[in-house]
């Protein structure tokens, strides 16, 4: 899906982000708006409904957690995605974030190919099911299955798993891949429906890794190359 003439609402209090993300999306053709505060983030929100927003955690009035719940209770604007573009790498931030449902979280700095890519990837996902019933708050669940990783790259894993997974499953990955990679978080996002590999009878599926800096992403890419010499 292209991004040429999509809408994006920034909703960030530091302006020399704004500028910068705004130049970066009206170079690939984007109409941008944006917005200091939660209060005014939600008033433009809802006056002319972008379609994807970015949105920083901390702000002046309130934090941007509180933006995804309200998102919740707006039925026909529920399914707009939103990024989370913060200077936070914790990990329960991260884990907040999309148990509200937020599509993906971008950790400050960034590459401006890694965040066009991250608002194609929200987009063309958007297209999905919106028929969502939401609960009043997230509900803690924990599923542990066993399964193994096939390879990877910067940010994303090829997971091989005996579950089918549906796109947009959020996971917590464990395991001597996690202490290989160094990883501070471990949460994975699907981001294709798994296929089933006849030869092991197991599902195939890309995760993405989610609320990694541009260091980490660089460091899993030297522990890739130097994984891929030994082996």
């Amino acid at each position: 899906m292209g991004v040429k003439n999509k809408s994006v609402l920034i909703i960030d209090d530091d302006p020399d982000i704004i500028l910068l993300v705004s130049k970066i999306l009206q170079n690939v053709g984007m109409d941008v708006k944006d917005a200091s505060t939660v209060i005014q983030g939600l008033d433009l929100f809802q006056k002319s409904p972008p379609n994807l927003v970015l949105l920083d955690i901390s702000l002046p009035d309130q934090n941007g957690f509180s933006f995804l719940k309200k998102q919740r209770t707006l039925t026909s604007l529920s399914s707009i995605p939103v990024i989370m573009l913060s200077a936070s790498s914790d990990m329960s931030n991260v884990k907040t974030a999309l148990a509200l449902g937020a599509a993906n979280y971008i950790v400050k700095p960034f590459k401006s190919t890694t965040l066009i890519q991250k608002i194609r990837k929200a987009l063309l996902e958007n297209g999905g099911d919106q028929n969502i019933f939401y609960l009043p708050s997230p509900v803690e669940a924990t599923i542990t299955i066993n399964a193994s990783v096939n390879s990877a790259n910067s940010n994303e894993l090829i997971i091989e798993s005996p579950v089918c997974q549906n796109i947009n499953c959020i996971a917590e990955i464990d395991g001597p891949i996690i202490d290989y990679l160094q990883l501070k978080n471990n949460i994975v996002k699907s981001v294709n429906k798994s296929e089933l590999k006849n030869i092991s009878g197991r599902y195939v599926y890309r995760a993405s890794l989610m609320g990694l800096s541009e260091s980490e992403q660089n460091m899993i890419t030297k522990k890739i190359v130097k994984w891929k010499i030994k082996n």
